[in-house]
């Protein structure tokens, strides 16, 4: 799943995503990869990277630099989704 991150097509990319946003925790492994995904110029590509960033909780909290950065996305979904994982992953 972590290599459909980086294919070239956008709906392996999207379902990459996805399909570690429903792994919860499990994905924590594929943070580097959902890191960088959140930089994807496809903004659902970049909301289901957050989101799965968000799910996986606090062994995601070396994504919370790039989530903040993500606050000012042009986005406003973007914005959202990032608003919700740092939340998420600073819950105690």
């Amino acid at each position: 799943m972590v290599l459909g991150l980086s294919r070239i097509s956008v709906e392996a990319r999207y379902q990459a995503a996805s399909a570690l946003r429903d792994l919860g925790s499990q994905a924590q492994p594929a943070v580097p990869a959902l890191i960088e995904a959140c930089g994807d110029s496809v903004y659902m590509v970049r909301i289901s990277s957050i989101r799965a960033l968000g799910r996986i909780g606090a062994g995601a909290s070396n994504a919370i630099p790039r989530l903040r950065a993500l606050l000012q996305d042009g986005d406003s979904m973007v914005q959202r989704a990032a608003a919700d994982a740092i939340q998420r992953i600073e819950e105690p």
